[in-house]
């Protein structure tokens, strides 16, 4: 593809590894702000990866290769992720002290917060306010699973890459939320992938709420391959493209849909009733729906009349400049939506 912007050193690349999709882009710095420079789709074999879990690491191997390949991308720093079903976030009140005390407290009360054993995690945090309540601050906590950072950081480096952040994907899809300037105090971020929704309740932006829904767009697909007679691929080009002529009339597809909506619908419901319970908010006003799965005919259209509140479609590639032919190309190929958490795993370091 034709690189639109001076390539430099202040690029940045991202990777996301998904169950079915592997996704690379590189970002730059445009005329007036962050700019797409290149990006790929390569596709992973169903067996590759299972409900999260690498089942052959071949394949999965190929498939990232493969993705690197197709637009030259060197293989040097990457900004990654891990899912966020592998991560506990806990939004933590605790009374006010320096923050180099901070990590001996959360690490003497962690075993209470989080369902692994310490020596299994990895712990991060953040001070949120430091005024949260008389002589208290709320901190939000960050609990990964060991096992799952290694298991990420050695498949890079097989793979001859250098990562230089590790983030987590449900805040890689906030950070391209508030790069969209909206001035909402209450947002519902909900990116549908194959086989995980990521829901992440963010209040003035920061994470209030973060939770994995196991279900995702691959129903609907898997329905229009049996029904259509068409690949894995096909189906994911028809929805990607809008193809509405062979998806919008597709019963199966239909059925898929409403249980999907249904699902997540529900998921958000029982998440409001939490937070309502302990006094955290009253009600979803809106809802932000992205990832593969934003392209689904009717999705956005049932979510509204389940939930009741707008839902907006996001669009990852909004906030960047993009040369007229690669914006031609991603049109073409339908893939956008598809990008949204490597954009947000690159906005963050670009935008700096």
């Amino acid at each position: 593809m034709k690189l639109p912007f001076k390539r430099d050193r202040g690029n940045v690349v991202a990777l996301d590894i998904g169950s079915r999709l592997i996704k690379v882009v590189e970002l730059g710095h445009g005329t007036s702000g962050p700019a797409l420079l290149r990006y790929s789709v390569s596709h992973v074999s169903p067996d590759a990866v299972v409900e999260g879990e690498i089942m052959d690491r071949d394949l999965l191997v190929e498939a990232i290769e493969e993705a690197f390949e197709k637009i030259g991308i060197e293989k040097n720093n990457v900004i990654s992720a891990i899912s966020s079903r592998s991560v506990i976030v806990k939004r933590l009140l605790m009374d006010q002290m320096p923050e180099d005390e901070i990590r001996a407290v959360i690490e003497m009360e962690a075993s209470s917060h989080i369902p692994f054993e310490l020596e299994d995690v990895s712990l991060d945090f953040q001070v949120l306010d430091e005024m949260a309540a008389d002589d208290k601050m709320e901190v939000l906590l960050v609990a990964a699973k060991r096992e799952v950072i290694y298991e990420h950081t050695t498949l890079l480096r097989d793979l001859g890459l250098k990562t230089s952040v590790i983030d987590v994907d449900s805040f890689a899809i906030q950070n391209l939320y508030e790069s969209l300037g909206t001035d909402q105090p209450l947002s519902t971020l909900v990116n549908v992938g194959a086989e995980v929704t990521n829901v992440n309740i963010v209040r003035d932006g920061m994470p209030l709420f973060t939770r994995d829904f196991s279900i995702g767009c691959g129903l609907y697909l898997e329905a229009l391959q049996r029904d259509l007679q068409i690949s894995y691929e096909g189906a994911l080009e028809l929805i990607s493209t809008n193809d509405l002529e062979q998806t919008q009339d597709n019963e199966a597809g239909k059925e898929c849909i409403g249980k999907l909506a249904e699902e997540i619908a529900v998921g958000l419901e029982r998440s409001l009733a939490y937070l309502r319970s302990s006094g955290e908010v009253e009600d979803l006003s809106s809802v932000f729906l992205s990832g593969g799965g934003a392209n689904l005919p009717n999705l956005k259209t049932n979510l509204e009349e389940r939930l009741r509140i707008p839902v907006q479609i996001v669009d990852p590639i909004s906030v960047l400049e993009v040369e007229d032919e690669l914006m031609d190309e991603l049109q073409n190929d339908g893939v956008a939506s598809l990008l949204t958490v490597a954009v947000g795993l690159g906005m963050r370091e670009v935008s700096r």
